[in-house]
């Protein structure tokens, strides 16, 4: 980087003056920050999880994964609370206040919560947050959250065949002693 200004000197002489810096390092210094950037954008775009920073209940930045898990439309620039992540606003209130009183006595919060979305369809997310260290007065956290929509009709579903096959054999037990079902 160079830089040339014309300047008058103390005996009313004019000059010009030259000054180069090298800032060869810097420049590489900012390629490495952008290409690290970008790598690390991609990676968090492509995970399967739904990724987000909050301070206090304010999301300040997550990724796409997250507002797909959410069924939010995408928006870029604005900060959303705790509570409008959920359409339920006595889930989002409990929520809200269940992680931040966990989060402000230093422990995990976790939790699953059935998320109804836009096209009334819905998906079970198991939604964890621990906090970070932070240097202002505000608690600082990340969220993530799964898709365990599988595992919870899995489970559901074997609940149902448990329960089946717990009613088939009180009725055979009932049968052999002769009461009539």
């Amino acid at each position: 980087l160079t830089r040339v200004e014309p300047r008058t000197l103390s005996s009313g002489r004019r000059s010009t003056s030259v000054v180069t810096l090298d800032v060869t390092e810097q420049h590489q210094s900012q390629q490495r920050n952008d290409r690290l950037l970008r790598e690390l954008t991609t990676i968090l775009d492509s995970t399967s999880a739904g990724i987000a920073y909050l301070r206090g209940e304010t999301l300040l930045r997550y990724n796409r994964q997250f507002e797909q898990l959410l069924g939010l439309e995408p928006q870029p620039g604005t900060d959303l609370r705790l509570t409008e992540l959920f359409t339920d606003p006595e889930l989002a209130a409990r929520i809200a206040e269940e992680s931040l009183h966990a989060l402000s006595v230093g422990k995990l919060y976790e939790t699953e919560v059935q998320i109804r979305l836009p096209d009334l369809s819905s998906r079970w997310c198991a939604l964890s947050m621990r906090r970070m260290e932070s240097t202002g007065p505000e608690l600082e956290s990340i969220a993530v959250l799964s898709d365990v929509t599988r595992l919870k009709t899995q489970q559901m579903e074997l609940d149902a065949v448990a329960h089946e096959e717990g009613l088939v054999v009180l009725d055979l037990l009932d049968g052999e002693r002769g009461v009539e079902v």
